[in-house]
């Protein structure tokens, strides 16, 4: 049994459809408009270095102390974690693991005083 394939809607034949007026429908933008400036927008330098302040302070104090974080982290050290894998799951986190140390790694260059070693 054949069928024929199915022709996707090309975007320009639909906006010529009265449902879809994208062409033919008047611009309501005013060139003439002042640009947007957020009423949020700080100018003080002093209050700007203030805010950065207490945003990396929160950043830090959520990312540390979140019990629910160190919760699950706590789980997963004591070996909790895999063990509620079910088996596809498990299989598939196998195989990333093994698929992600078989990348290309660039060769390591070497270390130390390297006087005596031949160039190429």
């Amino acid at each position: 049994m054949t069928t024929s394939p199915t022709v996707m809607p090309n975007i320009l034949d639909l906006a010529d459809d009265d449902t879809f007026t994208l062409l033919s429908a008047p611009s309501t933008l005013n060139p003439d408009a002042p640009a947007f400036v957020p009423s949020y927008l700080v100018n003080d330098v002093d209050e700007a270095r203030r805010i950065d302040d207490i945003l990396h302070t929160v950043h830090h104090l959520a990312s540390v102390y979140d019990s629910e974080t160190l919760m699950q982290a706590q789980l997963w050290m004591n070996g909790e974690g895999q063990e509620s894998l079910d088996e596809s799951t498990a299989y598939f986190c196998d195989r990333e693991d093994g698929l992600r140390a078989q990348l290309y790694a660039a060769p390591r260059r070497p270390k130390g005083n390297t006087y005596g070693r031949k160039r190429r």
